[in-house]
This record gives structure tokens, sequence and C-alpha cells, in this order.
């Protein structure tokens, strides 16, 4: 599908047709389904009901039928039993030591053989030791939840003060939660001082290797003839003025060359994924190490372009503390305090996903560049302590992307999930994502897709 539209177009009408033009590209790409339909044509009457102007939405006509009794029981019941308050037990995160000593940790209790009558839930947290496997010992603490749950209402005043508040998609009800989940910025606290030194002396070569790389992306220069001014004459132009003066013409005055850059115009979010799960070993190392030794590379080859970036880092303890994590801002250089916050990066609580990648899009919508994408890098599914969970969850996260595309946005995200194939592609499509089987391999796989990413 291609949108032609004419001259003196307002720009707000000229950039809903443009959105209007790219989400029925994708639906007409295939895998659309009546409930992506229904979402699409959603989202656009409300960006027209927006416009303003000389447009007048239609007013509300009230349905006037047969009142069906049971019906509405039902559909009062159901409210009654939304709004019952949702009792969640404790989650319970597993520590344990293999065969070689090295201690892993897991939230998921089914990945040990523990036996039941060996947790046991008091009222303060507590530890108890019980078998792992082959009879290794697993300490097990009892992280506990509030006893109860809110039952679905706003956000009190208190909860939204000094925060960004954001919608949330309820797929189920095929509508928005408006005004349900609360985000704030924070700055990252600064690390060791030595912690990006550190890294750049252990990846030397391969950081060599990186900004070689990234060198050959450097935008070239063209030479501009028949220019007002510029570094060099331009002897043809200058021929061409004479043999014009000589004939009783006026000669032009472009009689320079000027080297004329071609911007990458590019700017780019990290998004990573700073849950508890960041807080695994692999192969001696935490995996949010090695999300940091990446981030170091990266930025360290970014100083070769002048791709403009941000790194931010997301975490949640339930709809009501999401939290975004200021590394590196747009307007910020790669100095050192964005070396000290990189090295202060750690993981934090939970994963909702859906509010921090709408507040990454709404900055990078903020910015006049060709190219606009956001890379998110995560280790595991979206999900809350408060039932932002499953398909729910997914849905929440693709529609935030689906938001972002319609935006003029691209996505990608690269995790190190093995079971990732079975919810990715529902929130990026076939091609929007990357598995890394080998989490080691993190700092030169980032810059290898940052490279592809940036040069379609």
């Amino acid at each position: 599908m291609v949108g032609t539209w004419p001259d003196g177009l307002p720009r707000k009408i000229h950039d809903l047709l443009t959105d209007a033009v790219l989400v029925m590209d994708e639906m007409l790409a295939g895998g659309a389904t009546a409930s992506d339909s229904v979402r699409v044509a959603t989202y656009l009457f409300h960006r027209i009901e927006r416009l303003g102007g000389a447009y007048r939405p239609l007013p509300l006509v009230h349905f006037r039928g047969v009142l069906r009794l049971e019906l509405a029981t039902s559909v009062i019941a159901e409210i009654r039993r939304r709004e019952t308050p949702i009792v969640r037990p404790p989650e319970i995160v597993v520590e344990y030591a293999n065969e070689n000593g090295q201690v892993l940790k897991t939230r998921m209790a089914d990945d040990l053989d523990l036996s039941p009558s060996k947790i046991v839930i008091r009222d303060q947290p507590t530890t108890d030791t019980v078998a792992g496997h082959d009879g290794e010992d697993a300490t097990i603490w009892l992280d506990f939840a509030p006893k109860r749950f809110a039952a679905e209402v706003a956000l009190t005043e208190a909860e939204r003060e000094g925060a960004f508040v954001y919608d949330e998609w309820d797929y189920q009800q095929a509508a928005y939660k408006t005004r349900w989940c609360a985000l704030r910025e924070r700055v990252v606290a600064p690390g060791p001082p030595d912690y990006v030194e550190g890294v750049l002396l252990k990846h030397r070569q391969l950081i060599a290797v990186i900004k070689r790389q990234f060198d050959a992306l450097r935008p070239e220069y063209r030479r501009l003839h028949k220019q007002p001014d510029g570094e060099e004459i331009d002897l043809d132009s200058v021929v061409e003025a004479y043999a014009d003066l000589q004939a009783g013409v006026t000669p032009s005055d472009s009689l320079y060359i000027a080297r004329h850059a071609n911007r990458r115009d590019i700017a780019v979010a990290f998004l990573v994924d700073l849950s508890g799960s960041a807080g695994g070993w692999v192969n001696n190392q935490r995996i949010v190490d090695i999300e940091r030794e990446s981030l170091v590379l990266i930025c360290e080859a970014l100083q070769v372009l002048n791709d403009r970036y941000a790194i931010y880092g997301f975490s949640s303890s339930t709809r009501k503390q999401c939290d975004l994590f200021i590394i590196k801002d747009f307007s910020e250089a790669y100095n050192g305090d964005v070396r000290l916050r990189i090295g202060g990066m750690n993981p934090y609580s939970y994963t909702r996903m859906g509010p921090p990648i709408r507040h990454v899009a709404r900055k990078l919508d903020q910015l006049d560049a060709r190219m606009r994408l956001l890379i998110l890098l995560s280790d595991g599914k979206p999900n809350d302590f408060d039932g932002y969970a499953g398909r729910y969850a997914v849905e929440d996260t693709r529609q935030a992307l689906v938001e972002a595309r319609l935006r003029g946005i691209r996505t990608f995200c690269l995790t190190i999930d093995s079971r990732a194939r079975e919810y990715l592609p529902q929130m990026f499509g076939e091609t929007g994502y990357t598995i890394l089987d080998h989490v080691e391999r993190l700092p030169q796989r980032l810059p290898d897709l940052y490279r592809r990413l940036t040069t379609r």
C-alpha cells in the first residue's frame, strides 16, 4: 500500500494518513486476526477524534432495544468477580550450589526436585534448607507479596505524583485500561570508578576490531559543484561564467565546490531488562555483568559515528511502581558520569514491559531522525507481581510495540531466553528478534547487531 498525499495537506492529517498506511501494511502482511482489526480501527478512530479543527466526530447514538435481563445479570456478576481482591502466593526464589560449588538462582521452584513439605510459609521472610538435584542443598527465600492485591481501581493522586502515567492494553476487553501504570524516571547510582577501564582492558582487541568495522559505516563526503560557497573553486563553473560574461549574459556566482557529508541521521534507544533474573549466573558471570560489558563496547564503538543514542534500564514492582533507569539520555555525551552509571547497573525486581516501551517510544518520537530504532535486551518474558503475566502481558507488550511502529519507530529484541520462540513472534514478528544461545557472546553480538540494523 502506498500513500501519496496532495500538497498543502495539514501536518496532523499527513501524519495520520502515514500512520494509517503503515498499520494497514502490517495488517495486509498476513497473520492478522479479527481482534487485530478491531484494535487498529479503535486506535485510528481515537487518532481522528484528537485531530480537532474542522473534524467533528459523530454524536453518540444510544442503543434502544430489548433489555435482556439474563445477559445484564451475567455482566454484573462478572464485574463483581473482577472487583474481588485476588489472593496470590508468595514468589519462591531458590538458590543452590551445583557440583562445581557454583551458586545458582532460579525463580522457578519446579526447576529443582523440591518436596512441597519442605516449603514452609511463615508470617515473616525466612529461609529453609531442602534437597536440590542429586541431594544438593538449596536455600529458599520466601519473597512475600501483599496478602491481597488491590481491586481494579484507578491510581490515586499520591500514586501518580511525580510519575508518567500510561494506559495498559487488556486484550480480553479489547480496550485500554486508561491511566493504569505509573512510571518514574530514576538515575542509576554510580558504580566503581575503575569499572569501565577494566572492561576496556579485558576486551581491548575486540574493541579495536569493532571500531574498525564501525569506521566503515562513517558517512562519505560528496563533492557538490556550482555552489555559492565552498572549500574549492569550481574551474568548470568559472569557465562557464567567463563565457557568459563575454556573451553579455549575467554570469552565475555559484563558482565553488562544497563537500557534503551523507548524514546517517539515526537515533537509537537501548532498553535493558534489569529485572531480578538479570542476577542469574552464567559461566561465573552474572547476566547483568555481561550486559554492562556489552554496553561499554557499543558506547566505545559509537564514538566513531555521530549516531544519537540513549541507554535505559527498566524494572517494576506492580503497575504502581514501574521504573525507567536513565543510564545515558539522548542529550548526554558518553562521559565519565555515563561510564559510572553503566558500572552501577544492577538487577531489581520484575519485567512489566509495556510502560517502559511506551515511554522510550515517546522519547524517540520527539526526535527528528531518518531512522528511529528501539532495541530491547531481555532475558525473559514480560511478567509482574500483580497478575501481569501469560497472554495478558504478551498482548500488552505487543500493543506497546504496535504503538511504537505506528510512530515510525522500528523495534527489535535481542534475548537470551531459549524459550523465547514461544512468545516473541507474537510481540516482534517473525523477523524482529534474535535469540542468543550463549549469553557470554553478547559483547560481540550487540555491536554486530547494531551495525546490521542501522545499515538497512
